[in-house]
């Protein structure tokens, strides 16, 4: 009897860390900071066909305080009148990508 009871426990274990583990795949972000996606990224596009090709808007998508060393944190205006750049990063990597931005003009 000693021996059902302990299979029985074992079991158990068993499945419930084999649901744990389904619910953390499940619920990991699921982007577009990878090759694939900078391979799609072209020159002219806007801000919005990035995100659209990311899946995010830009931001930090990993754990908190830790960045690759290949992301620039940052995120804001280029020195140079009429650009600016936006950031999309995971634990793995990031994306940089630069824009311009349109004078009054519209040209």
């Amino acid at each position: 009897m000693k021996r059902r009871e302990l299979l029985l426990v074992a079991g158990l274990l068993i499945v419930a860390a084999a649901v744990g583990y389904m619910a953390l795949r499940l619920s990991s972000p699921r982007h577009g900071i990878n090759e694939e996606s900078i391979k799609l990224i072209q020159k002219g596009m806007t801000e919005a066909e990035v995100v659209a090709i990311v899946g995010l808007p830009p931001g930090h998508y990993g754990q908190e305080g830790i960045l690759p060393d290949n992301a620039a944190p940052l995120e804001g205006d280029d020195p140079r009148p009429g650009n600016y750049y936006k950031t999309w990063s995971s634990d793995s990597m990031g994306i940089l990508v630069r824009f311009w931005r349109l004078g009054k003009g519209g040209s």
